[in-house]
């Protein structure tokens, strides 16, 4: 499923979906009585949770239809329809329906997080902060309910400082994260935006880090994990592994953690100290991951006799998928390439590539290229241009999805991204047309609207600037162009 509000999934939607032969069952069942609620409410459940939203949504709108007083279900009816609603993007129709569950269950604050959220969505921002500090007076949900722990703590911080962020609060942000992540330790989705937001507003990473280690002077596990996980995030590994380092002084054998500071040793160059870290995991359930990394490291040094150790402990151990597309690698390396591939394999080249463009190994990145190029009908690749555009190689993305539009196989996210680096690269003209095709093939598609705004802000404000030049000491130029400029300001982070 769509994880798509910030963490929120209620048990019973997060549970395992039904098999197949159950739906079928249960829609039998259906069939001899049309008008059962608790019937209605569990297909539409189970057709959520294979993502087919309209679907669920047809069998929740006639369970809300049919409900009836009696039913102890009809809670969840209210909240599965509108989470389906928002889960299709009808925020409007959620809130309505939440709004109606407020009236009869008001002490069930699940109902109160999810308007709060819609109304989030919808901009509706002094609005969202009145219902998210009203779960906050409420507290989690009585027991009678389906909730998601949290909605009455620490995820509704969260949220609050989503809200906060939009209202460009940086303070109030970052004492919402810091609320978050002291009711619960180990959220790192509250840790990631928090680092950010305080870097953000010191300006100077070592400033930023001076912060958070007032702020959490006395940290627990959890907590130094999390920092550390959020500065590797962030690409600054030499603070991550300060962070990384408390923790292995108190457990020093933490697997995460050390899989953590292999992989900033790795990005930062460092590998044989990556390699030693990754060593010590071949044997734990972070196999996969220290033998993808460890592989990576050899190759960058050299190594191809390790590598081809490594290979073998990893299939010896019942690795994954990838390490197939990892044999091919040095198969090409030390060989010769295969000039036929099946498409089972590309699963594994495209984890293998993104590592690549993460640690920076230029020299395979083309032997990766040249295999992909070995699977039928692979190239011009629309996912590979995608990655390529969000490890920043933006010529190598542009002819990928160029290749991609001139076969006519090309989606709406592609013709966005193609028009944000004609837009990088001050084509205007060319940007725009890219984005209105997005739209023309998703009408309904937030970051090309945004984008497409942030097209128009940059031409006014070049437009506004090359005035004050022919019009010196125009004050109503240079009114509107204050204007223009703050708005512009508020996309060019976008």
């Amino acid at each position: 499923m769509t994880i798509f509000f910030d963490g929120y999934i209620p048990n019973q939607i997060k549970e395992k979906g039904e098999g197949q032969k159950e739906l079928e069952r249960l829609l039998q069942k259906l069939q001899e009585d049309p008008d059962d609620s608790l019937l209605l409410l569990c297909v539409g459940e189970a057709f959520y949770e294979r993502g087919q939203y309209r679907k669920a949504k047809e069998y929740f709108r006639k369970a809300y239809n049919n409900r009836n007083i009696n039913l102890e279900i009809i809670a969840s009816i209210y909240l599965n329809y509108a989470i389906c609603l928002m889960e299709l993007g009808e925020f409007e129709a959620a809130l309505i329906i939440l709004l109606e569950g407020q009236e009869q269950y008001p002490q069930y604050t699940d109902l109160w997080y999810l308007s709060g959220f819609s109304c989030y969505k919808m901009g509706r921002l002094s609005t969202a902060r009145t219902y998210l500090l009203h779960c906050l007076e409420l507290g989690e949900a009585p027991e009678e309910f389906t909730s998601n722990y949290g909605v009455g703590s620490f995820r509704v911080y969260y949220l609050l400082a989503k809200v906060d962020e939009a209202l460009e609060d940086d303070m109030g942000a970052i004492e919402a994260y810091i609320n978050s992540v002291t009711l619960q330790a180990g959220f790192k989705k509250a840790f990631y935006p928090l680092v950010k937001l305080v870097l953000k507003r010191e300006q100077n990473k070592i400033k930023a880090n001076e912060v958070l280690e007032q702020h959490f002077s006395g940290p627990t596990i959890d907590t130094m994990a999390a920092i550390g996980d959020a500065w590797f995030n962030q690409g600054e590994y030499y603070l991550s592994l300060k962070w990384i380092g408390k923790v292995l002084s108190k457990q020093p054998d933490n697997k995460d953690m050390l899989l953590l500071q292999g992989q900033c040793w790795a990005r930062m160059g460092q590998y044989q100290e990556a390699i030693n870290n990754f060593s010590r995991l071949y044997s734990t359930n972070l196999k996969n991951e220290a033998f993808t990394e460890g592989c990576l490291c050899h190759w960058a040094l050299g190594e191809h006799d390790k590598v081809d150790e490594l290979l073998d402990m990893w299939q010896e151990s019942k690795g994954n998928g990838v390490s197939y597309a990892y044999r091919l690698l040095q198969q090409a390396i030390v060989g010769e390439a295969p000039q036929l591939l099946p498409k089972d394999v590309l699963p594994g080249f495209y984890v293998l590539i993104e590592k690549i463009l993460v640690m920076g190994i230029g020299n395979l990145e083309a032997r990766v290229l040249s295999l992909l190029g070995a699977v039928p009908n692979e190239r011009p690749s629309q996912r590979l241009g995608k990655i390529l555009w969000l490890h920043g190689d933006w010529d190598m993305a542009a002819h990928e999805l160029i290749g991609c539009m001139n076969e006519g196989k090309i989606d709406a996210q592609g013709c966005l991204v193609l028009g944000r680096i004609c837009l990088r690269q001050k084509l205007y003209e060319e940007a725009e047309q890219l984005i209105h095709s997005a739209l023309v093939m998703n009408a309904v598609y937030p970051d090309a609207y945004l984008s497409l705004a942030k097209l128009y802000l940059t031409q006014a404000e070049e437009a506004l600037a090359q005035s004050k030049q022919v019009f010196v000491h125009n004050e109503i130029l240079e009114r509107y162009h204050k204007k223009v400029y703050e708005v512009f300001k508020q996309f060019a982070s976008y």
